[in-house]
């Protein structure tokens, strides 16, 4: 089994003396970063396919450094994985609707042979 190593940075706008957004981002490092590969994991088995999963876990952390400042727990691993089962479900869904829909005129080009 071949493994990889799956990098994450984060971009932040500081505040007028950064330290704010700078020690935001050291607590979410430290207590979120610990999980990717059982984010990844959980988004792998989800989504099927290894560049799915990358898009899905990449995802779930933007939203997750988005709203770190709504997390109040001792352990962010339960809620992190919430994140990427509801971002997996998402996608999953986005790719069903868009597999399910029929345009104009492949229905009429259907109908006229």
């Amino acid at each position: 089994m071949r493994r990889r190593v799956i990098k994450f940075i984060i971009a932040v706008d500081a505040d007028q003396d950064g330290t704010n957004d700078q020690s935001r981002r050291i607590r979410f490092e430290n207590q979120m970063l610990p999980f990717m590969s059982e984010a990844y994991n959980l988004a792998r088995w989800f989504m099927k396919k290894e560049p799915d999963a990358r898009d899905a876990v990449q995802d779930a952390y933007l939203k997750a450094f988005r709203y770190f400042e709504s997390f109040h727990g001792d352990s962010g691993r339960a809620w992190l994985l919430r994140i990427v089962r509801n971002v997996c479900y998402d996608a999953l869904r986005a790719r069903d609707s868009q597999r399910n829909m029929v345009s104009l005129d492949e229905e009429d080009g259907c109908r006229s042979s």
